[in-house]
């Protein structure tokens, strides 16, 4: 169906570029780095990050020494990505670093994301397994389950590597034997009557 020229974003078959400006748009905002963000990232909606220290609590667990370390590590690991979200934020407004710089606290959040889930449920113990309803430490268990999704919000944390590695270090990219060819001659995996 033809798109009236008034609809248009772009230039008339270059749809790529304007996908990946929003793709970029998007991986910063998961990543709380974005100029353009509004209201607090996913993330810190799901209670992971400040939640931890109250789910010792609630759990009777906060002064044993395995947790007081658990909690020592959370709280290192949101304040080192919040530096950097500040850091690299600030780097790409100023022009120090290009828009690509966004990927580097995207994947810091997602990889920081299962780290403070798992903790949480470590500190909870069965509680986060098997509660009562209206327990809050519950709901950590199911926020263990779905903490692979930080991982894929805004690309995968294997895309934000590839783009940190070509697009801010520089480093060569993979070899890609299709590369430029148009989608419908892509090569596919073995079907009968594909090709």
């Amino acid at each position: 169906m033809p798109v009236p020229a008034d609809q248009v974003l772009g230039q008339v078959n270059d749809g790529w570029t304007v996908a990946s400006r929003l793709l970029f748009h998007e991986r910063s905002a998961v990543s709380g780095a974005s100029p353009y963000e509004a209201g607090p990232r996913i993330s810190d909606r799901r209670g992971g990050r400040a939640d931890i220290a109250a789910v010792a609590g609630l759990a009777g667990r906060g002064e044993d020494p395995l947790n007081r370390q658990l909690l020592g590590e959370a709280r290192l690991l949101d304040r080192v990505h919040q530096a950097l979200v500040r850091r690299i934020g600030a780097s790409i407004r100023t022009g120090r670093m290009g828009p690509a710089a966004g990927s580097i606290p995207r994947l810091s959040n997602g990889l920081n994301s299962v780290r403070l889930a798992t903790i949480a449920l470590e500190i909870g113990g069965d509680r986060t397994v098997a509660w009562e309803e209206g327990d809050p430490v519950g709901e950590l268990g199911v926020a263990y389950l779905g903490r692979q999704g930080s991982c894929l919000g805004g690309g995968s944390t294997e895309m934000a590597r590839n783009i940190i590695s070509e697009r801010v270090l520089g480093m060569p990219r993979e070899p890609a034997p299709d590369l430029g060819l148009p989608f419908r001659e892509v090569r596919m995996n073995a079907m009968p009557g594909r090709r």
